[in-house]
């Protein structure tokens, strides 16, 4: 079977119940789920997520990716689960052997001797992270996106799908900013470049953390700090951190530390005055080896 043609719906759950946020608590994964759908987060940043086969059916030992990426396929988002990194098992793979035994022989067992096949499994109620799920079925609410947007984060769902949609200064062609992780370690911002401009992505930001320590309010901070300076290159960090400020957050969910993005931006802008200046000096060397160079000449020719 091909990796692309998995259909999630069929993949079964190795556990009875699964938790609402990641093992921190910090990210949720509805709030990841929408990051996700609505291109904040590339895909391919997150862990890679492990299929096995057993006895004709499908299961994965990760509950709470497996949840989301039977969301994306519910919500026919497609093209966010082509960019998932899958890893598929059969039996006898020997890279696998440890944790293919842990499912046939303990997973498996402990499930069935509870009736339980893993087509289906209960969300564990957490106060404070329930307002995403339905009360009945437990899974996610039909109008997650609009309720992130408006109760989590306090913005219409206007606004938040156009958070991470950029503008180029020079040719005003739409630009995208999400999250990707090309290092082990940091989340970077990119924006994809336009066609008057060189087509690698540009790095914008960095998030020297995992995904799951911070939060979907950091990563809005972060677009609506980055548009505001596109649309106009003397905006005030101050100014637009103000605006976000005044919008409440449920759950105590931490905001982006204002000093850590205007230390960031101050980095980006010190980067850049340095290589005007070594330019200028350069340039400056040039004149002043080209003018001795004149006067030796006009010395030997007085000479």
């Amino acid at each position: 079977m091909s990796i692309r043609n998995i259909d999630y719906h069929n993949v079964r759950y190795t556990q009875e119940t699964f938790y609402p946020y990641f093992s921190n608590g910090k990210m949720s994964v509805s709030e990841t789920y929408v990051a996700l759908a609505n291109g904040f987060l590339d895909p391919a940043s997150l862990a890679s997520i492990t299929i096995f086969e057993h006895n004709k059916h499908l299961y994965c030992i990760d509950t709470r990716r497996l949840t989301i990426l039977k969301e994306l396929q519910r919500k026919k988002k497609l093209d966010v689960l082509k960019g998932f990194n899958v890893q598929y098992v059969r039996e006898g793979d020997k890279a696998f052997t440890e944790q293919y035994f842990n499912l046939v022989y303990e997973r498996l067992p402990a499930m069935k001797s509870k009736g339980l096949d893993g087509s289906t499994i209960k969300l564990y109620r957490q106060s404070g992270y329930m307002c995403c799920f339905d009360s009945i079925s437990g899974n996610f609410r039909d109008d997650l996106d609009e309720h992130i947007a408006c109760d989590h984060l306090k913005m219409s769902f206007s606004e938040f799908k156009e958070l991470n949609i950029s503008q180029c200064n020079r040719c005003n062609q739409k630009l995208h900013i999400n999250a990707i992780k090309p290092s082990n370690k940091s989340y970077y911002i990119f924006k994809k470049n336009c066609t008057c401009r060189n087509s690698e992505p540009l790095a914008l930001y960095t998030i020297k953390k995992p995904w799951t320590e911070f939060t979907l309010r950091e990563i809005c901070d972060v677009f609506v700090f980055l548009n505001a300076t596109a649309h106009n290159k003397y905006a005030s960090l101050t100014n637009v951190m103000k605006s976000i400020s005044s919008k409440e957050l449920p759950h105590g969910q931490p905001r982006l530390d204002k000093s850590s993005l205007n230390n960031n931006c101050k980095t980006e802008e010190i980067k850049n005055d340095g290589l005007i200046k070594q330019f200028c000096l350069f340039l400056l060397r040039i004149f002043f080896i080209a003018i001795l160079f004149w006067l030796i000449f006009i010395y030997f020719q007085i000479k």
